[in-house]
């Protein structure tokens, strides 16, 4: 398609154009308008500019060609102004359309991308891809930077919908309860339930701090991100009884505070001369099916007293939970004490899930309810790879 524009004499205020071509395939409309047998008759006011532009369009053109088009002009009575005026016209066909290349090799693309931002400016973008791609496919600095970005944007969004896994946490872990002015929990390392605190630790002492697991809530410790998550580990903490402490609760792979496995260590009696140690998995907040026990052996102690210390070791391995005891007495030296010749020995318990359950999660606490809280002193994790 081109155009035609005719300029008229200044003091005309009416003419008629009229264009007269052989080749059919050839047409001259105005703003759209085809005219009347090719004729545009054409009104000028008194500030209008005297001159029209026209559109010569040609169609099923087959080779090229000079194509003639005369133009003639006439008076609102038909006479005519001036004499004819013959035009040539350089008709071409049209090039095939740009079909876009079907290997993948860059400067196809590129070539491909700049021929058809000719006419269509939005394939500068496609220009821009072609040139930016290699550059993530060779990793030219400093796309490294940005792939990595782009790719843990992704991952966190996947994390969030539960369609990935959490990268294994490999770092340790630990919370050694220091001195707080609140006396809560380190809300960057715990998400703690109202009851739980910070109190005196280990033979009363205010510098090394306990805490305190009370209530009935679930708490959780907290990874420095949501990305990461423990999966096998090894866990050591220490239980500051109470002489009137009943059990002990600890959550391992929660993934929030309604999923995850619970361990309930039951204290001996007077009776029983036996800790009991129990595994529950717990689904939306209800206690489902116990663990399995792979040992047998019983974790023999006598009733533990104000201050005794036991230690706590469990290894998460796969969905195997072995647990290690190991006792230290308030008072060492008591020969009076019946657990005096436990202390320093292991009593090993191991617990397992046969339908695989939970892979990854936080550790937790939980008191068994209002009436029996516990101490902790200390907390530390360590990554088993």
């Amino acid at each position: 398609m081109g155009q035609l524009t005719v300029k008229f004499d200044p003091t005309l205020k009416f003419v008629k154009v009229q264009f007269k071509c052989d080749n059919p395939n050839i047409k001259i409309e105005r703003g759209g308008d085809v005219g009347d047998d090719s004729g545009f008759p054409l009104e000028f006011g008194q500030n209008d500019k005297r001159e029209a532009t026209f559109e010569i369009k040609a169609r099923a053109v087959e080779k090229e060609s000079d194509e003639p088009v005369d133009i003639s002009c006439q008076d609102i009575n038909g006479n005519p102004l001036g004499s004819t005026r013959r035009y040539w016209i350089k008709l071409k066909p049209e090039p095939p359309p740009l079909e876009p290349p079907t290997d993948f090799k860059f400067l196809s693309w590129l070539v491909y991308a700049i021929r058809r931002s000719r006419k269509h400016p939005a394939f500068y973008a496609l220009i821009v891809v072609v040139l930016v791609v290699p550059l993530f496919i060779f990793r030219v600095s400093p796309t490294d930077k940005i792939v990595n970005w782009v790719q843990r944007v992704n991952d966190h969004v996947q994390i969030k919908l539960h369609t990935k896994d959490p990268y294994v946490y490999e770092q340790p872990w630990s919370d050694l309860f220091l001195p707080r002015d609140n006396n809560r929990p380190d809300e960057s390392k715990w998400l703690a339930p109202n009851e739980w605190s910070l109190v005196n630790g280990e033979k009363d002492s205010a510098v090394d701090k306990a805490l305190r697991v009370a209530g009935d809530e679930v708490g959780l410790n907290k990874l420095p991100s949501d990305l990461y998550a423990l999966y096998d580990y090894k866990v050591t903490f220490r239980l500051n009884t109470a002489e009137s402490q009943r059990t002990a609760r600890w959550i391992v792979r929660a993934q929030n505070q309604q999923d995850y496995y619970l361990f309930e260590l039951t204290l001996p009696t007077q009776a029983s001369n036996e800790a009991k140690l129990e595994g529950f998995v717990y689904a939306n907040g209800s206690r489902g099916q116990p663990l399995a026990s792979v040992t047998s052996a019983p974790v023999e102690y006598f009733k533990l007293h104000e201050g005794d210390l036991l230690f706590v070791i469990l290894t998460v391995k796969n969905f195997e939970f072995k647990h290690e005891f190991i006792l230290n007495l308030h008072e060492a030296d008591d020969e009076n004490n019946l657990n005096f010749d436990k202390q320093a020995d292991k009593k090993l318990k191991t617990l397992s899930d046969v339908n695989k359950t939970y892979r990854y999660g936080a550790f937790g606490f939980q008191a068994h309810d209002r009436s029996d809280p516990f101490k902790v002193e200390g907390v530390e994790i360590e990554n088993i790879k």
